[in-house]
């Protein structure tokens, strides 16, 4: 497609009910015109305000609160600071970093039944 082809159908063929189209488009344009539909969902999930909401209930209802209780983070306000973290080195964060890249594939396997275990504990709030 042109550039004349692309605007024309933003500026007038496009129909919207929600940001779906012109976010996709916006991602596949700053990555060169291609991307993968795991980074495109990646992206459209950072604008879906009920999604966002979603995730913070869980941060602050679980996550966060198993977190603080093990004392590896604090919560000022809205915000999360990991204690003590003005006294690890930089080859220290890079280490536990790459600790998490590392096990990764491990913890994704285990994600959908700890989602569904969390997400029907969490209704029930």
């Amino acid at each position: 497609m042109t550039f004349q082809e692309i605007k024309s159908f933003l500026e007038s063929k496009m129909r919207m009910s929600h940001i779906y189209q012109p976010v996709m488009i916006k991602h596949l344009l700053e990555q060169g015109g291609n991307a993968t539909d795991k980074e495109i969902a990646h992206d459209i999930s950072k604008y879906n305000q009920s999604q966002i909401e979603y995730y913070q209930k869980i941060t602050n209802n679980m996550v966060g609160k198993v977190l603080r209780s093990h004392n590896i983070v604090a919560k000022q306000g809205n915000s999360y600071c990991i204690d003590g973290f003005k006294n690890l080195t930089k080859t220290q964060i890079d280490e536990l970093i790459l600790f998490f890249i590392m096990n990764s594939n491990t913890m994704s396997s285990c994600l959908p039944q700890l989602i569904l275990k969390f997400s029907t504990k969490f209704l029930l709030l």
